[in-house]
């Protein structure tokens, strides 16, 4: 997807930071509302009616959704997807998903596209605000919430990369309501996409990226229930015992960008890229042009400095971040695990391990391990294969374990301890359990203890940076 001018292109692009490359260990997430055909009219934007023309619109959105180079391409007000839109970014490398929102003359939706030759689906959400949830009413009027927006939720899981195999993450995508005079409307949406989002990642853990188009700026209601999620209705449960999200602007530059949406009529920040710092830290975010940028750009056509114009063919203006995996520790209890505010990493394995018989046909939901047979004590620096540790060490009992047994002693050939549970650099092929583990560890040096019973395993999926 990128040429061999991609490293100039990246020292030239308007980002924080300019030490970037395009690796797998970083993940750049594309925030866009792209104006949909259908709101594209000189009645709600006073410019040139040539620029409003869906056959020169389209070309200025392919143009700048393909020059950031994203990972994940989060979108909005997407009304071209079947007929253009998902077969032109197919053809660079992008997967999609659409979501159309329900009333028949509203034929925009929202819209998720990654790149296929790294990420596969794993699952799938989708919310629909109309249907609402009733315990967050009270004695409304329930058609002034019959807005027709939605929201739109992936599973992604990495295909290659072994550090990171078996953990996957969220990234959802939504449209609240437009209306200034409604902000109760859009209060009532944030709160059910909360619920949402808390609900799919109690079901399967892992991160969560979160772009949209919310209506709102950074000093309305919603905003501050996504900053610091402090609403008794969402249940008894705090929502940050899930997951805590993070504005990625906030996090980098200290502040949100002071505009993305900017009309003859209006001017203010109204979209957002947030994320949970479980397994994710942003890096960088894309610098935004200022208005005497936009003027700049601009110079010699005598055009105002509103959106869109000739170069810029949304009303609005994208939003982009890199972020980078965490180092984050397993939790031994993996997806089993029941505690609400458990912080630790559920990597979903198979607990078959290779020896699950649908690993050939692929239908087994889970992954799995692939051991690297030197275990913890593997030297090689390109080594492929897994080597996590398991807490057991060579006590593991479980036959099926998927884990490394060959844990290091911290003294190595040194230690004196006769219990010790420990590896001493000799690694074996005894499984835990067999009758060598009662024997006791000679004394180092007084004899050769190669039979030291360890178990080959596996690595925990670190995300390494």
């Amino acid at each position: 997807m990128e040429d061999s001018s991609s490293s100039e292109k990246e020292a030239s692009s308007p980002l924080v930071r300019s030490d970037l490359e395009c690796d797998s260990s970083r993940l750049r997430v594309l925030q866009y509302n792209i104006l949909a055909d259908a709101y594209a009219t000189p009645f709600d934007h006073r410019v040139d009616p040539c620029l409003l023309d869906w056959e020169y619109r389209r070309e200025n959105l392919i143009r700048e959704l393909l020059s950031f180079g994203a990972d994940i391409l989060c979108l909005q007000e997407v009304d071209h997807y079947h007929d253009f839109l998902y077969h032109t970014l197919k053809g660079v490398g992008y997967e999609g998903v659409f979501k159309k929102r329900p009333k028949r003359v509203k034929k925009d939706g929202c819209a998720v596209f990654f790149r296929k030759d790294r990420f596969t689906i794993k699952d799938r959400c989708e919310l629909s605000f109309n249907n609402l949830d009733g315990d967050l009413l009270a004695d409304e009027d329930y058609s002034r919430f019959h807005t027709n927006n939605v929201a739109l939720g992936l599973y992604l899981a990495e295909k290659h990369r072994p550090d990171v195999i078996g953990c996957g993450f969220w990234v959802i995508t939504t449209h609240l309501f437009w209306d200034p005079n409604f902000e109760d409307v859009k209060l009532t949406q944030a709160k059910m996409l909360l619920r949402l989002v808390r609900k799919v990642v109690s079901q399967k853990r892992g991160g969560v990226i979160l772009c949209g188009d919310f209506n709102s700026l950074p000093d309305s209601s919603v905003y501050k229930l996504f900053e610091n999620f402090e609403d008794p209705s969402l249940g008894n449960e705090s929502f940050d015992s899930i997951c805590f999200l993070k504005s990625a602007y906030k996090t980098v530059t200290g502040r949100e960008p002071s505009f993305t949406n900017l009309t003859g009529d209006f001017k203010g920040c109204l979209d957002y890229i947030w994320y949970s710092d479980e397994i994710f830290f942003p890096i960088s975010v894309w610098n935004l042009p200022e208005e005497r940028d936009l003027c700049a750009e601009l110079q010699g056509s005598h055009e105002p400095p509103f959106l869109p114009n000739s170069l810029r063919s949304s009303d609005h203006l994208p939003l982009m971040a890199v972020f980078e995996w965490k180092n984050v520790v397993t939790c031994r209890y993996g997806i089993d695990c029941r505690r609400p505010r458990c912080r630790y990493s559920h990597p979903q394995l198979c607990r078959f391990g290779m020896r699950c018989t649908k690993l050939s046909s692929g239908t087994c939901r889970f992954f799995h391990v692939n051991p690297c047979k030197f275990g913890v004590s593997c030297s090689r620096p390109d080594c492929t294969f897994n080597h996590l540790a398991c807490k057991f060490g060579s006590s593991c009992t479980n036959r099926n374990c998927v884990y490394s047994h060959t844990i290091p002693c911290r003294f190595g050939t040194q230690c004196m301890r006769l219990d010790c549970k420990y590896s001493h650099d000799f690694p074996g092929r005894t499984f835990a359990g067999d009758i060598m583990m009662s024997a006791p560890r000679p004394i180092p040096g007084a004899q050769d203890i190669s039979t030291r019973s360890t178990f080959e395993g596996s690595k925990f999926p670190f995300f390494s940076v």
